[in-house]
């Protein structure tokens, strides 16, 4: 039996360090998406879908031989030698061609760690915030928006923080910058009127003690305590899930 991992073939020591635990008996088939169409190729057939099957190589793996699937944050789909308005057809094409896949292999009741839809929805901060209040976790006060005047009205009631809402970078004149956590200072509040063109998140200051990060798999929780450091500024409340499929809180 195969064990899928859909990854970067430029390395990751994650997945280095899971293949020295793979039992015998299983074989890890290691596949990247930026490589699509050059080493690997997907051939399903809806008439007979156990008969859809995956070539690595020249080698057809059915999918009836795939045991479980993990989906360890592979590259991009490789579109960029492509004109732009060709580009974005291929990428979305090909992204539902492989998408497709993990589904019908889910479908098939095959275990798919961080199913790439799954990982999504854990990643929208709105909705973390959402799931952390109803689950009874204490969170400080919280305010995402492109108004000007909704955010003047947050900084002015307490000192603040401001981050992105979901990137932690952006790409400027082909430069990439990281988006820090940072407190709002008199020189942000001046320019409060830039959050209209794009939405940021306002949150209480909390001076913390250190992070707490748990992983939930199936009915396991493992919890790290990342210790504080005097330059660091990050959320009081940050919970972070690694999906799993069917796990109720995210469904």
């Amino acid at each position: 039996m195969y064990i899928l991992i859909v990854t970067s073939s430029k390395g990751d020591v994650h997945v280095a360090s899971v293949l020295d635990y793979i039992k015998d008996g299983f074989i890890p088939l290691i596949i990247d998406t930026e490589d699509f169409g050059i080493n690997w190729f997907v051939s399903l057939f809806y008439e007979g879908i156990e008969e859809s099957y995956i070539t690595v190589d020249t080698k057809k793996v059915s999918v009836n031989d795939i045991y479980s699937v993990w989906w360890r944050k592979p590259t991009p789909v490789n579109v960029k030698y492509m004109k732009d308005e060709l580009a974005s057809f291929v990428f979305r094409e090909t992204n539902d061609t492989i998408y497709g896949l993990i589904w019908i292999l889910e479908t098939l009741g095959k275990k798919v760690i961080n199913h790439p839809f799954y990982n999504y929805k854990a990643s929208i901060k709105p909705l973390q915030l959402l799931i952390a209040r109803k689950i009874g976790l204490l969170c400080p006060e919280t305010t995402i928006t492109n108004s000007s005047e909704s955010a003047k009205q947050m900084i002015e009631d307490s000192d603040c923080i401001s981050k992105g809402v979901s990137m932690s970078w952006a790409i400027e004149d082909n430069k990439n910058y990281s988006i820090y956590v940072k407190q709002i200072d008199s020189e942000k509040l001046e320019k409060i009127s830039l959050i209209e063109k794009c939405p940021a998140t306002i949150q209480e200051l909390i001076h913390k003690d250190y992070d707490v990060r748990i992983v939930v798999i199936f009915d396991k929780a493992f919890c790290f305590k990342i210790e504080n450091s005097d330059k660091n500024i990050d959320w009081a409340a940050l919970m972070s899930i690694f999906a799993n499929i069917g796990l109720p809180l995210l469904t």
